[in-house]
This record gives structure tokens, C-alpha cells and sequence, in this order.
């Protein structure tokens, strides 16, 4: 399984003994949470040490790994393991590359080449992507003035084994906007953990989105923008102060409340940080929330934040329509919801919007979408001449955003109903791939899916939702890895939820086993993990909710299942042929 830590001794020994991490695992793959999260030191590493005379080079590409598996600022020790003009080129900074088990190292008496799958890379940007193929480095070993081995063509940026990026490296989500300025949309970038600081991540921020991100969201922060200083300090009390170049200078009172907001929810995530003070050439910055001192405290990010939390109840389709799910001890209760939803015997899946004041329903065969408040009498269909309508999907928790896929004139369609009229939805998603269900993220930004592929072959991805013109565009598509590093998959998902701002649900299929499990996965993919299955289950589809404190998640199929916690699933009721949760 990606992302697994508890790995055979033999290998275990083989990997230490390479790169230098004495690293005891305790516990399973590393996951990207939501909100505040302190993430526990898993082990020690040993600090990296300068070439030995008369190394051999082996024992050089040995210590050049090490080195760069212990970040430093500058890298300076693996610097020393370079031939004297090619310390000073190297560019460690412009990439990680990450390797998986199942690597060799060859050797000839002036040589030495790394061989292995090739697990993943950091860009620049920050952003991690899963890359499937071979990694093959010849370090190129030349004898220097004094007769000892150097290494003379290093790798472009730094490389490491997955061992290291999971125990030492992990995801800080910088915050930035929709185009609307209606919701905030995270973006994961990845770095050492002992490099984890107010002056790291909002560096990070100020950057910008990653590469794929970025066509799809806004920021406040004008372009060019930077720290005025080297680094931002932090008193005692755990307050950031950020010293801003005089870009920020002119902003509008309410740019400038947003530009706070999406520096407070970035830095939020740590948890030594109390509250945040800016200054602009010595002088105070005045913004909203912040007291007589200019600090802003760090809790005035929920206040700020554009949309507010989507609500974790429950709402199933029973034999006679929508009801709201109420779990007990002995089961969950059935209480059929207000306004005409409560009678729709034949429907078949169903979305409830983030305020709780409306539901969606599938019904007549998938031909059908029903759209109804809860307080109310009247129901409206909004939707004609389509077929095999998929599950539909409310957006957040301040519109009535309704998404849904459907058939019409022979193809396959995306469309979106804005609670008054329809908008078709451009896509390239559909043109050589079928769409198996759907799930919109709380930002609106991002389109998770699956999609059957013209092999029969069922693929997990992202795409990115592009408002920017008169009619929505739904592409830049990135497939989300389920295959261990250099083999195939062994498992296909087939049906998909969010489960946090960059984490996703996937119900998966076991090839080998013929069996169907949960699992939580990163958006990228970097490391996903099982959340358990009940001991007898018949699943076909999930329901999730981006909730940012734990994870909540339904499975339906031949009776229906929350998940609790450490692998724990509770029966619901036996009558539930369908869940959603709101927005």
C-alpha cells in the first residue's frame, strides 16, 4: 500500500543503510489532516556527515543520499560530496525526487548509478505529484585534486527514498480564493517538517497556488509581494510578526481583510501560533480583528472565513423517500423530512445542500432530478431529456450550486443548476472516458471522479472547475494513483467523496480479492490509508462530508454503515438504500 511505513526488516535495514534515517516506525502511512495538527516526531535522524578521505564510490553516493535526506538550509554537508565546480551550481531547491523500495545500486571501480521506481516529486512550487516510472541517476565520480572520489553530475534538486518523505516531510495548506472571493480553497505544498515555520509557510503563500491550481482561484495578495525581511519572528506568546514589502500598501479595506484571511488560515496550522501582526516599513498595518496592539489572533479565522462549515447531519432515501438519518445506540432512526421529498418511491440517489433547507433527488429510471425545499410544498424537475443520471451533488454551504451528470443526444454531459436556471458545463473529461460518479469539492473549485476508461479500467482523478469565462469549464484532469511504484494496480475505486478540503473517500475494488474496502487518500495521491470495512458488507457506493475534525463517512449497499473512528463501522439501518450528507 502507498504511503505504508512498516516495512520488512531486511528492507528496512537495506533502506537505513543507504540513506542514513535512523527511523523507528510506530505507527501507519502518514495523513494529510485538516485544521490544526501537530504532527508527532516519528523518529530521529542521524545528522549527515562530511566525505571520509579514501571513501570509495559507493560509500560517496552512500553519503550524499544521507546528506540530502536531512534537510538543511543550504545543504551544505551534501554540498561537500560535489566536485568544487558543480557544489556551487547545484540547485537542491529545484525539485525532490522520491524513490520506492525495490532500488539497486551499481558500482565500478569509478562509478556509482542509482536504480529504482520512481515514486513521486515536489516541484518548485511545492506541490506533490505521483510519477510511475523508472529513476536511473549516474553520479558521474571523479577523483579531485586530492585523490578523493566526488560526485560530478548530482541529480537536479534532491532525491530521497519514500521512507524519508514519509516520516519527515508533510502537507501545509496554503489558502487562497475562488474567483467569486466566496470560499477559501486549500493548496497542500509539502516540505520537512523541521522546516515547518510562520516564515516557510507564509513564503509559500505568497508564492503563489501551485501550477495546477492556480488557473482556477484568486488571491488577495498583490503579485510580487513579499516578506520585507528575511523571516517573520514569533514572540513567546506565539505571535507571527510579518514585516510586508510596500506592494500591499493602497488595498482596499476589504482586500485586505481577505489577504489576512488567507495568511491566518495558514498559518492556523500551526500550533504554536497564537496571532498575527503585520507591518508595512516600520509601520503598523491596520486591519480588521485586530486589537489595540495590531495583533490579529489566530481564532478570528473562522469569522473571516467567506463560507461557513458545512453541517455533518445525515439524510438517506428510504423505501418511501428522503429522510433525515438520526443514529442511535440501537441503530439510526428514519424521519421522514418535510415538503414533498418525503414521497419519492422511486428514487434512487440523492444530494442535500449545505444549509440543510433543500434535497435532490434521482428518480424514474435516472431520467429524472427532482429539486424540492424542505419547508415547502412544491417540487420543481430540472432537468428533460436525459438519462442514466449519476448522483448529484449540492456545492458548499451558501448556494444552491446542483450539480449532476446525465446522457442526452448520445454522450455523456455535465450540467449545473444555480437554483433558477440550467448551464451546460464544458468538458473534455467525457470525450474518451465515461464518468462513474462524482464529487464537487466544499470549494467548488476542484471535481473529484471516477471514470471508466475505454479499457474497462476504472481511474480515481481531479479535475479543475474554470469559471473564469461565460460557461464553466471542467478539465485540467490528473489521475490520482492507486498502483504501488512500479507495479500495477491491484485495486480500482468506484465511487469517490471529499472527506476534508484536500482529502478524498474511495470506495476501492481488490482485484485479487474480489472485495470492496474504504480508503482516504490525499489529492494527490501521495499516501492514502485503509479506514477499515465492516466485517460483512455488500457496498456499491459512498457519502462523505469535508468536515475539518475527523472523518465522516456512509457506505450503502446491501444495508448502510458510518464510519466511527480507528476502523470502527456502526450498522445503521437495514432500510437506507442511499446516504448523503449535506453540501
Amino acid at each position: 500500500m502507498i504511503g505504508k511505513l512498516v516495512r520488512g526488516v531486511v528492507a528496512l535495514l537495506a533502506l537505513l543503510t543507504l540513506v542514513g534515517c535512523a527511523n523507528i516506525p510506530t505507527r501507519g502511512p502518514v495523513e494529510v489532516a485538516p485544521g490544526i495538527q501537530e504532527e508527532p516526531d516519528v523518529g530521529v535522524q542521524v545528522a549527515p556527515e562530511p566525505p571520509r578521505a579514501d571513501s570509495s564510490p559507493r560509500t560517496v553516493v552512500e553519503g550524499f543520499l544521507q546528506a540530502m535526506a536531512n534537510y538543511q538550509p543550504g545543504y551544505h554537508v551534501a554540498r561537500q560530496y560535489l566536485t568544487e565546480d558543480v557544489a556551487e551550481s547545484w540547485r537542491p531547491e529545484s525539485q525532490v525526487l522520491i524513490y520506492a523500495d525495490g532500488y539497486s545500486v551499481a558500482t565500478t571501480p569509478d562509478s556509482a548509478t542509482l536504480t529504482a521506481p520512481l515514486y513521486g516529486r515536489i516541484g518548485p512550487d511545492g506541490a506533490f505529484s505521483r510519477m510511475d516510472r523508472t529513476l536511473k541517476l549516474d553520479f558521474g565520480l571523479q577523483r579531485n585534486e586530492d585523490g578523493e572520489w566526488r560526485i560530478s553530475r548530482p541529480p537536479d534538486g534532491v532525491v530521497m527514498t519514500q521512507y524519508t518523505f514519509d516520516n519527515f516531510y508533510s502537507s501545509v495548506d496554503t489558502y487562497y480564493f475562488d474567483p467569486a472571493f466566496s470560499r477559501l480553497v486549500p493548496d497542500p505544498v509539502y516540505m520537512p517538517r523541521n522546516n515547518r515555520t510562520p516564515t516557510t509557510v507564509l513564503q509559500a503563500l505568497l508564492r503563489g497556488a501551485s501550477d495546477w491550481l492556480e488557473p482556477s482561484v484568486a488571491s488577495a495578495v498583490p503579485p510580487q509581494t513579499r516578506l520585507n525581511v528575511q523571516s517573520a519572528s514569533m514572540d513567546e506568546a506565539g505571535v507571527v510578526d510579518v514585516s510586508m514589502t510596500d506592494h500591499v500598501l493602497g488595498l482596499s479595506e476589504e482586500r485586505r481583510t481577505r489577504m489576512v484571511t488567507q495568511m491566518l488560515w495558514t498559518l492556523r496550522q500551526l500550533p504554536q501560533v497564537s496571532g498575527l501582526r503585520i507591518s508595512v516599513n516600520g509601520e503598523p498595518y491596520p486591519v480588521r480583528e485586530q486589537d489595540a496592539t495590531g495583533i490579529v489572533p489566530i481564532e478570528a479565522a473562522e469569522s473571516l472565513a467567506p463560507d461557513p462549515p458545512v453541517s455533518d447531519d445525515m439524510y438517506g432515501l428510504s423505501e418511501d423517500g428522503v429522510v433525515s438519518v438520526e443514529p442511535g445506540a440501537a441503530g439510526a432512526a428514519l424521519v421522514p423530512v418535510e415538503g414533498p421529498l418525503s414521497e419519492q418511491p422511486q428514487a434512487s440517489s440523492l444530494a442535500v445542500s449545505g444549509d440543510r433547507s433543500q434535497g435532490a433527488v434521482v428518480s424514474e429510471g435516472e431520467t429524472s432530478l427532482v429539486v424540492a425545499p424542505f419547508a415547502g410544498e412544491e417540487s420543481e424537475s430540472i432537468v428533460d431529456g436525459c438519462t442514466d443520471l449519476l448522483r448529484p451533488d449540492f456545492v458548499g454551504s451558501s448556494t444552491s450550486e446542483l450539480w449532476f451528470v446525465c446522457r442526452a443526444d448520445g454522450r455523456q454531459r455535465i450540467g449545473m443548476w444555480d437554483g433558477t436556471d440550467l448551464m451546460p458545463i464544458r468538458t473534455d473529461l467525457t470525450q474518451s472516458a465515461e464518468i462513474v460518479n462524482f464529487s464537487i469539492a466544499p470549494d467548488g473549485v476542484r471535481f473529484a471522479a471516477v471514470r471508466q476508461l475505454t479499457s474497462g479500467r476504472k481511474e480515481l482523478g481531479i479535475g479543475l472547475i474554470d469559471r473564469s469565462g461565460a460557461i464553466p469549464t471542467v478539465g485540467h484532469w490528473r489521475t490520482v494513483s492507486l498502483a504501488e511504484p512500479g507495479q500495477p494496480a491491484q485495486v480500482q475505486a468506484t465511487d469517490v467523496g471529499w472527506v476534508s478540503g484536500t482529502s478524498l473517500a474511495a470506495l476501492v475494488t481488490d482485484e485479487a480479492e474480489s472485495s470492496s474496502r474504504v480508503i482516504r487518500i490525499d489529492q494527490s495521491g501521495s499516501h492514502y490509508a485503509d479506514i477499515g470495512q465492516p466485517e460483512e458488507w455488500d457496498v456499491t457506493h459512498v457519502a462523505s462530508s469535508a468536515t475539518p475534525d475527523r472523518v465522516r463517512a456512509a457506505v450503502v449497499g446491501r444495508g448502510a454503515w458510518q464510519f466511527e473512528d480507528d476502523l470502527r463501522w456502526t450498522e445503521l439501518n437495514p432500510n437506507l438504500h442511499a446516504v448523503a450528507y449535506p453540501g
